[in-house]
């Protein structure tokens, strides 16, 4: 069978399933049709679909003959929505009648500075279409003045939108204008939008028409099927997958694959690749993180097709992952955490980011562990002792590290002639410190008088080599302490701390031929940092979440500018949130706990109070079960709080706020927890 002949026969598959009743899930990959992408939108005077059918793809009473359809928002059929004062709007969709023909009409009698193209709508919200299939909307237009409008096609499963708020310009004449679409993943009960409010966000082709809020009038709405194209590559769709820390997960669990003309493709041909930075997912074992997967399958002409997403380990004892701020996602935030800000009323903004920030006398900190005192130290830990110990197979070492009474321990039990002091190391690998001059102070012996040597680098701090450089140090059988000065050149964040314990070749001849190729035991404890007079201990550099807030409007509401951290799984329980926070200058903002977008447990509200001085805020927060809720967010509100009395009253536990309160400045957060307390 030909790809043109299975074309049509696919095509009468999926009408008769969707005629029976068929879920659109149930459609074989065989059962759609590929055209245009969506990055290929047009619009044209005439429709280019060669396929007549009855099918409406969900699309009711589109000819606007049916006037019973009230425009109720979010009823069957067509439906208004109309943003109101708060978007500085006033609309009304009605019916008119032109002689024996009725058409539905959107009329804008006033507009405010902050009103934008969605503020008015007309739209339907039961629209379906299956991924791969090729698909043109069509519909009549004009309105009282040429101007523009925008659609979309959004929502119900789509992981991206088909048709992305295109602007169509119109006349006062009807037109036919068609837009050729293709869905990458089925879509049921998506929503179909036009946009009719003034815009201020047009092309520079089409920057003559905002602002403009003429009378449009709409009618015969249809969603016909497009021509087939050549054969496109297969797609893999599925969202981020949540899973639970040490529980066996399946990497491809929740993914689909479809194709326009295999229809043998399945999921068992996916190939999966951990593509983390960093430690890889362990499956049968996971440990709490973000780990980014790459999925691919290739079509029987060798097209391939790729998806990427995230999978998100939790802790039921510490929901939040990446405390720290190691990890990244693609949006340039620490995983897991995202910013949204509205561009109505003036255009509101926030930037966020991560920039190493020098904490305040009251938090000074150190080298982690550095006195060793804590005894369940595994020297595997990113943020804490590791060790590098070669392979003696490999002109490697035996070696062991431990921790007695207090004191780090390196014992080398064996060497070859091959072995050199890299071979064996102990190491932390994120040490953060400020631009200027230091000591590193530490305390050291050795069973056997020997060297070792010290090495700090990375992280720029040094704008060229290292801040010390591999410096021999000779130990004695008793313990002295030891320091060595450096300068950091710029502000460090992620340097590495070497003390190197494989026996040393290449000392200097009056070190050399008493201390070379030495093994035995290297006793280290009081690792620390002075700085400037080597008299304090230096502030560590912390990770710090920074929100840039540099624009708000006062017309504004206080979600319109936020960051959030999204993919919270749901337990039950009662949980305790710790953050420490602070800004460039003291301002309030709002905390939210939310589910299933505010409406849905534990819907917890706090108005959080910063100063320019650091503080830590704890709060208990229950989580109820609800087997509907998939995940939470946990945000942070900075948009405007000059409508206090609006949302006020929605939200318990938000003090009382107003427009003295909208503060740009830097805010600063971190060393967050999300821990179960019972």
């Amino acid at each position: 069978m030909n790809k043109q002949s299975l074309y049509a026969v696919s095509t009468l598959m999926a009408l008769v399933l969707v005629a029976c009743g068929g879920e659109t899930s149930s459609v074989a990959p065989s059962s759609t049709t590929s055209t245009t992408p969506s990055s290929s939108q047009t619009t044209s005077a005439t429709p280019s679909s060669s396929v007549d059918s009855n099918e409406t793809w969900g699309i009711v009473n589109g000819d606007f003959e049916d006037e019973s359809d009230d425009y109720a928002f979010q009823s069957a059929g067509w439906n208004a929505f109309i943003g109101g004062e708060v978007d500085q709007i006033v609309a009304e969709a009605t019916y008119k009648t032109e002689g024996d023909n009725q058409y539905g009409a959107l009329t804008m009698t006033s507009i405010g500075d902050a009103t934008q193209w969605w503020h008015a709508q007309l739209r339907q919200n039961g629209v379906y279409v299956y991924a791969s299939a090729s698909y043109v909307l069509s519909f009549k237009v004009r309105a009282a003045e040429a101007r523009t409008i925008r659609v979309t096609l959004k929502d119900g499963g789509l992981a991206t939108r088909p048709i992305n708020e295109l602007a169509v310009q119109i006349g006062t004449t009807w037109e036919t204008k068609t837009i050729n679409f293709s869905p990458t993943a089925d879509g049921v009960n998506s929503e179909l939008q036009f946009g009719i409010g003034p815009d201020s966000f047009l092309p520079n082709d089409l920057v003559g028409f905002a602002r403009n809020y003429a009378e449009v009038h709409l009618d015969d709405v249809k969603i016909e099927l497009g021509e087939p194209l050549p054969n496109q590559a297969p797609n893999i769709s599925g969202g981020d997958l949540l899973a639970k820390a040490g529980e066996p997960l399946l990497v491809k669990s929740g993914l689909a694959v479809r194709d326009d003309y295999d229809t043998n493709l399945a999921l068992g041909g996916v190939q999966a690749y951990d593509i983390t930075q960093g430690p890889k997912l362990n499956p049968l074992n996971p440990t709490p993180g973000f780990y980014t997967f790459l999925y691919s399958i290739a079509d029987s002409e060798g097209l391939v097709g790729t998806h990427t997403r995230q999978i998100i380990v939790t802790d039921q004892n510490q929901l939040l992952s990446n405390t720290q701020f190691t990890q990244w996602g693609a949006n340039g935030m620490p995983a897991g955490w995202t910013k949204w800000n509205e561009d109505n009323n003036g255009g509101q903004r926030v930037t966020a980011g991560v920039m190493p920030h020098l904490l305040p006398e009251s938090l000074l900190g150190n080298v982690v562990n550095g006195d060793f005192s804590d005894s369940t130290e595994n020297f595997t830990n990113t943020y804490g002792w590791n060790t590098f110990i070669a392979d003696q197979e490999i002109d490697g070492i035996a070696a062991t590290m431990g921790i007695t009474n207090g004191e780090g321990v390196f014992t080398t039990t064996a060497s070859t002639s091959a072995t050199h002091f890299w071979h064996g190391q102990i190491r932390q690998e994120n040490i953060r410190l400020p631009k200027g001059n230091f000591t590193l102070q530490f305390r050291a012996k050795t069973s056997e008088a020997r060297t070792i040597r010290v090495a700090l680098a990375g992280g720029n701090i040094k704008n060229e080599g290292r801040a010390i450089n591999e410096v021999p140090v000779v130990l004695s059988t008793s313990w002295e302490t030891y320091e060595l000065d450096f300068t950091a050149d710029n502000h460090a964040y992620g340097a590495l701390l070497q003390f190197f314990t494989g026996p040393d070749q290449f000392l200097p001849e009056d070190l050399a031929a008493l201390y070379a190729s030495k093994t035995g035991t290297v006793y280290l404890d009081d690792v620390k940092f002075l700085y400037e007079d080597a008299n304090s201990p230096v502030a560590t550099m912390i990770p710090t979440m920074a929100v840039d807030l540099w624009r708000i409007v006062d017309s504004g509401m206080p979600w319109e500018n936020q960051i959030k951290y999204e993919k919270l799984p749901f337990y039950q329980g009662d949980y305790r949130l710790n953050f420490k926070a602070y800004a460039d200058a003291a301002r309030p903002v709002i905390l939210a706990m939310e589910g299933n977008g505010g409406v849905a447990q534990p819907n917890f509200y706090r108005t959080v109070e910063l100063t320019t001085q650091t503080q830590q805020f704890s709060y208990d927060i229950e989580f109820i079960a609800n087997s509907t809720n998939a995940s939470k967010n946990l945000q942070f509100f900075m948009g405007s709080l000059a409508n206090y009395e609006t949302f006020g009253g929605w939200w318990e536990g938000i003090t009382e706020t107003d427009v003295t309160d909208n503060v740009e400045t830097m805010i600063y957060f971190f060393d967050f927890s999300l821990v179960k307390v019972a």
